[in-house]
């Protein structure tokens, strides 16, 4: 089981969510109360249930900021299985500037908040 790298306070609510990356770089979210209540990814292929439990803890999140943290977080997860895994070494093909783009812009907004981050700190399944 993977452990969450990052976590998001509401202090409002007195809950605290949980993110990471995991198994295939998949990104996972979940209330740390209710470890069984796995958000399962980004809002928008989150269930009913859990977008509606998404909403409840990010209501005051005016700027829409833990949507786009974990939006940069899961196309850094994506971005990384497909070097990984998918990509046949060439550097011309759309889906190599597509994963590099994403990348190279989800590290861009992680480095605004963690200056010296590198890609492999955030993703376990990099180290392995």
């Amino acid at each position: 089981m993977h452990q969450p790298v990052f976590l998001f306070f509401n202090l409002a609510i007195q809950k605290v969510l949980c993110a990471g990356l995991g198994r295939k770089n998949r990104l996972f979210v979940f209330d740390a109360d209710k470890r069984e209540n796995d958000f399962g990814g980004p809002a928008h292929v989150m269930s009913d249930e859990n977008k509606k439990l998404f909403d409840e803890f990010t209501k005051l999140d005016h700027c829409f900021f833990v949507a786009e943290f974990l939006d940069y977080l899961d196309k850094l997860g994506e971005s990384n299985y497909f070097f990984a895994n998918d990509w046949d070494g060439d550097e011309e093909t759309i889906d190599y500037l597509d994963a590099e783009d994403d990348a190279t812009q989800a590290m861009k907004f992680f480095r605004t908040f963690f200056p010296m981050a590198t890609a492999e700190q955030l993703d376990s399944e990099m180290n392995t």
